[in-house]
């Protein structure tokens, strides 16, 4: 029995081991991403590295246009069919 106990601890130890690594793999993974260039055509000379461009009036309008027509109809399939 004390064999078998001992196979457990072993396979458990070895378990926490491999997520240990799994885990420190995903964050190296995770701190090396690159980020997205600005686009030629979009101002790219008035806009600093880490700012935000906020959507205009239009984009936003379409947005909530969309929103609207997928809201209703999930209400109306699933609320009133």
């Amino acid at each position: 029995m004390s064999n078998d106990r001992e196979n457990m601890e072993t396979e458990a130890t070895r378990k926490e081991e491999e997520l240990a690594e799994i885990t420190v793999s995903s964050v190296q993974a995770v701190d090396c991403k690159e980020e997205t260039p600005i686009s030629e055509g979009s101002h790219s000379d008035s806009i600093e590295e880490g700012s935000y461009v906020y959507a205009g009036f239009w984009m936003r309008f379409w947005a909530y246009l969309a929103d609207i027509i997928i809201v209703s109809s999930v209400n109306r399939i699933l609320i009133y069919p």
